[in-house]
């Protein structure tokens, strides 16, 4: 199986405090079910520490697949000082074993080395995994969050850029900031939490932004991950978790 690679350091996405998407994370849950720590793993103070980690089995609802994923953290006493690799781990009929279907790697040269992976919920019926990635520049307090979908049927990654799916709705240009992936609804639509990614009050943003998208107040909204197209919620809505927990140990296969 092919591994998809992506590098979403090319997107155009907002940045924010990487204080502030951690403290967001805190108490997200889809049916009390808490953020892995495979999200923010970093090298820790003593340059020579590697760390690896590694989230629960996620399985879909029908059981056909079953996803996990781990973040590699490599240290280095010249710069970069810590380097992360994440991956996903996907294996589908019985008898076969997991396979790396995606892995974020940053590019040759970038500041922005840190990255974490974590899986928020299986679709109920078209085998939609969606995860959050989060990167982010080490020494820094600058990070971002992109929504990430897998499509374990056809071996596909969706990245969803929501600037771009929020500007042509809102017909403005819009700086979005996800606050989090609240899960699926029954007919496979992703939820996402989402706000204004900058203080519109600096003068140098107000150049480059029309106004706020969003209200004062972070929102919910229905995005569809194929078609690019999304609507404005009037609450949080109740959602179940369709993913079913694993039982076995992960072990990859390369």
């Amino acid at each position: 199986m092919k591994v998809l690679r992506a590098f979403f350091y090319g997107l155009v996405m907002s940045l924010c405090s990487i204080n502030h998407i951690l403290v967001a994370k805190q108490g997200s849950a889809i049916a009390g079910k808490e953020v892995g720590n495979t999200l923010y793993v970093t090298c820790g103070d003593d340059s020579s520490h590697s760390r690896s980690e590694k989230s629960a089995i996620l399985v879909s609802p029908d059981a056909k697949y079953r996803a996990y994923v781990t973040v590699n953290t490599t240290s280095s006493n010249s710069f970069p000082k810590c380097t992360n690799i994440s991956r996903l781990f996907v294996s589908g009929e019985k008898g076969k074993g997991f396979k790396v279907t995606f892995e974020e790697i940053p590019p040759v040269g970038s500041t922005t080395t840190g990255n974490g992976l974590s899986i928020v919920d299986w679709s109920p019926r078209r085998h939609f995994l969606a995860m959050e990635l989060l990167v982010w520049t080490y020494g820094s307090d600058v990070g971002g969050t992109v929504p990430v979908i897998y499509s374990a049927d056809n071996h596909r990654v969706i990245k969803l850029d929501l600037v771009e799916v929020f500007s042509r709705v809102l017909k403005k240009s819009c700086p979005v900031r996800l606050r989090e992936i609240v899960g699926f609804t029954a007919d496979d639509m992703l939820v996402v939490e989402v706000g204004n990614a900058i203080d519109l009050e600096s003068p140098e943003e107000l150049d480059q932004y029309e106004t706020k998208c969003f209200g004062e107040a972070d929102e919910f909204w229905i995005v569809d991950v194929e078609k690019n197209e999304a609507s404005r919620l009037s609450s949080r809505p109740t959602l179940v978790q369709y993913g079913l927990p694993g039982t076995a140990d992960p072990t990859p296969n390369n």
